[in-house]
């Protein structure tokens, strides 16, 4: 998976600092309850992609951003219901609606989610998920 976002990131990210132009953030939660951030960066150059967080650079080992960075929005879910995100077997406003996925930022927050998966995830996940 982290090598698959590594990887489209990589392709696609200066198009999405074009479309999207924000940082985004995931907290993928483990079996064991622990969250880890992973950060899609598309706020400038050619896009980003770490498993971090960039307001916490020294915790993390990632590029810092500053502490007063903005992130479009955080979304929060199981790493089973990312996989399922990915698949398409999971869509996101459902999971929005049965508490199975988190987004901080309020209404925006929700939009800018569902933005990063439309524009973002999944144009990309069909040909390449998939494969990885």
């Amino acid at each position: 998976m982290y090598n698959w976002l590594s990887e489209v990131v990589e392709d696609k990210g200066e198009q999405m600092v074009g479309k999207l132009g924000k940082v985004y953030m995931f907290g993928i939660v483990d079996k064991n309850d622990k969250e880890f951030p992973i950060t899609l960066d598309f706020e400038d150059g050619k896009g980003n992609f770490y498993i971090g967080d960039p307001r916490e650079p020294e915790k993390w080992n990632v590029p810092e951003k500053g502490e007063k960075l903005k992130i479009a929005c955080k979304i929060t879910m199981s790493e089973k219901d990312f996989h399922g995100l990915l698949d398409q077997t999971l869509d996101i406003r459902k999971a929005i609606f049965s508490r199975r996925l988190k987004v901080s930022g309020g209404i925006g927050g929700i939009k800018e989610a569902n933005r990063l998966v439309n524009e973002f995830l999944k144009p990309y996940m069909i040909d390449t998920w998939a494969e990885a």
